[in-house]
């Protein structure tokens, strides 16, 4: 299955992440990008769905509101991470939760997690209602993030990026769509739903690996010209995120 690499998925800048600036076209004509070609069988997959597009915020148009977004990613045993779908739209509880037991169907994640920050363990436990009385299979498991959609972005999807690990299939032109805009479009639900994607993917990492992915984190913030003060908080929300995670783990 092939997979292009996002080198410049996202760029750090001034606190928030923005999309990499186009290269200047060389001389020659480049070379064609690079392709992975990585078997199905070989990945670990896991599926996430977000409700919020149901909600209607008071004051915001019907474009800047939130999707309902569903994402299917695989990771490898080198730890990269490869989007394998990467659906969102403005539908209805019921179409939602169809398309979230097709996708189970077709794709057959390990685990299929779902947000459940606030009140959306509401929809959540309409899913478990859906699995009892239909008698349906689905790996649910209920996830509350921290911090807003840009943060976890920034926080999650960029250090990934930057060690070369983050990957998508070419024809996933919503998620082109998000990232191209970020962080300034209507959009950020595939984004944010990856997210949740990457969190659950079972990652027990050694000691020094932890520290080393911490010090590049930090190394690149300052790059940056972020006050100390904001690196340091930033540093620290991503370590105690990996100390629950890894809690969590067991």
């Amino acid at each position: 299955m092939p997979f292009s690499p996002r080198p410049n998925f996202l760029d750090y800048a001034q606190g928030v992440m923005r999309p990499a600036p186009p290269p200047e076209p060389p001389p020659t004509a480049p070379a064609p990008p690079s392709i992975v070609k990585q078997p199905l069988s070989k990945l670990y997959l896991v599926a996430f769905a977000d409700s919020a597009g149901g909600r209607v915020t008071s004051g915001r148009k019907a474009s800047q509101r939130s999707r309902s977004a569903i994402v299917v990613s695989g990771m490898d045993e080198m730890e990269r991470h490869f989007c394998l779908k990467a659906w969102a739209q403005h539908c209805t509880t019921d179409e939602l939760i169809e398309e979230i037991f097709a996708t189970q169907e077709h794709w057959r994640p390990a685990v299929f997690g779902i947000d459940a920050t606030g009140n959306q363990g509401l929809f959540a436990d309409a899913i478990r209602r859906e699995v009892r009385e239909k008698n349906r299979k689905l790996p649910l498991t209920d996830f509350i993030f921290e911090g807003d959609k840009d943060w976890r972005i920034e926080t999650t999807l960029q250090p990934l990026q930057a060690a070369g690990k983050l990957f998508s299939l070419t024809s996933l032109a919503d998620l082109e769509d998000e990232y191209s805009a970020f962080p300034g479009g209507n959009y950020k639900d595939i984004l944010d739903a990856w997210c949740g994607c990457i969190k659950l993917c079972p990652r027990k990492p050694k000691l020094a690996e932890a520290r080393d992915e911490l010090r590049q984190l930090r190394e690149y913030l300052r790059s940056q010209r972020l006050p100390e003060s904001q690196v340091q908080a930033r540093v620290e929300q991503e370590l105690l995120l990996r100390e629950r995670s890894l809690t969590q783990g067991g």
